[in-house]
């Protein structure tokens, strides 16, 4: 499904990372969605606060473990 199709135009989102006490790292991801036009609105906010959220914690989740092979990152 293409975000676009649903009137969303752009995501922006920002990471926050924070060493806790435990050695654990927190992470906080904070997006804003903008859309155009208020018809599509209910399914707008299904995909951002359900499928999105799904996302990003699959995001997280590889994150994780690519953090734990101690595999060099490359960023193209």
């Amino acid at each position: 499904m293409k975000a676009a199709s649903m009137g969303i135009v752009k995501f922006q989102g920002e990471w926050q990372t924070r060493q806790l006490d435990d050695g654990n790292i927190e992470v906080l991801y904070t997006y804003t969605v903008f859309t155009k036009g208020a018809l599509l609105y209910p399914f707008q906010w299904l995909f951002t606060k359900v499928l999105w959220r799904m996302y990003m914690k699959q995001v997280i989740n590889n994150i994780k473990a690519l953090a734990y092979s101690e595999a060099p990152y490359l960023q193209d």
